[in-house]
This record gives C-alpha cells, structure tokens and sequence, in this order.
C-alpha cells in the first residue's frame, strides 16, 4: 500500500498498472525474438499474425484493462496496416481502437483508464513533435533526454484536467520523476 501511494503521489502510478507501456516493451521484445521471420513476405505475415495473437493473450491474461485494451487495438491495426502497406493516420488509428472498445462496452468512456490512456496517446500525436522540436541537441544523451521530456509534457498537456479533476492535485515534480521512472521500467 505505500509504494502504491508513493507512486500515485509521484505522478508515477502509470508504472505499477499494466498499461499500453507495457504491450510496447511485450512488441519490442517479440520484435527480437520473431526477428529471424523477416525473410520473405509468408514469414513476416506469419510473425505479424503471431505477434498479434501473443499481444492480445497477454491483454487477456493482464484482464483487458482500458489502456491495454487500446494498446493491444492500436497495435493491432498498425501493424495489420504495415503488412498491407497501407498508410494510416495516428488520429485514425486510435479513433477506430476507441470505437471498438465502446463498441463492445459503451460505458468503458466512464473509466479513468480509458480516459487517461486515450487523451494521453491523443496528446502524443498532437504535441510531440512541436514540443520535441522547440530545442534540437547536439549530442545523443542530451537529446534523448529531451525526447524523454517533451513525451512527458505532451502526455500531461490533455491528462492534467482530468487528473485534477478525480484527484485533486497534479504533482509538479512528476514529470522530472518520469525522465528516470520511464526509461527504467523499459530496463
């Protein structure tokens, strides 16, 4: 219960809770493992379609929280996307993994998981790039921090008028604690 409630305190709670971070690193690390498929156009179809199935097992197993849900939806369509060489808008993607989500349970938007999973992604896709592209760095360490950075201040722009809403409170110091509690839970 207190590391819990430090971690809530911190800004940090999104490290404890199975989230959409976590079928990230699940893709990545199958990314390496399924890596010997990417041979010919059968084998990568076959990679697509088993990573697909893994992600949405562990969704499963993980009990299909809202922001795994999206992750395991999301992920799905791009990648299904990029086996049919089809160009896809962010924005498209994650109005169509909202859809089917509510489709299947409309009072999913009610959650606070659902909502704080979407507006953060949402918030992503609208403020990354300009934020990330306010200062350019010369060298490697100093820019990754910075992407690091301005993916926290993007994530926060759209979650902080509902984090004060349900909570109360917005802890300032959260976003230099997620420049270490990020790349961490990655490690």
């Amino acid at each position: 219960e207190s590391v819990k409630t430090a971690f809530s305190e911190s800004g940090l709670m999104h490290i404890l809770a199975v989230s959409g971070q976590h079928i990230g690193i699940l893709v990545v690390i199958l990314q390496i493992i399924l890596g010997f498929l990417n041979k010919n156009n059968t084998l990568i179809f076959i990679k697509v379609l088993t990573m697909i199935a893994i992600v949405w097992l562990y969704a499963l197993l993980t009990g299909l929280s809202p922001s795994v849900l999206r992750a395991a939806v999301m992920f799905s369509i791009i990648s299904i996307g990029i086996n049919i060489r089809s160009d896809s808008s962010s924005i498209n993607v994650i109005g169509a993994s909202a859809f089917f989500t509510l489709f299947f349970n409309p009072s999913t938007i009610m959650n606070i998981g659902f909502q704080l999973s979407y507006l953060a992604v949402l918030s992503i896709i609208l403020f990354y790039d300009f934020i990330k592209n306010l200062l350019i760095f010369k060298y490697r360490i100093s820019d990754y921090i910075w992407e690091m950075t301005a993916m926290s201040i993007a994530a926060q722009i759209l979650t902080v008028p509902i984090m004060s809403f349900y909570f109360g409170k917005i802890p300032i110091y959260s976003l230099l604690a997620n420049l270490i509690a990020i790349p961490a839970a990655f490690i």
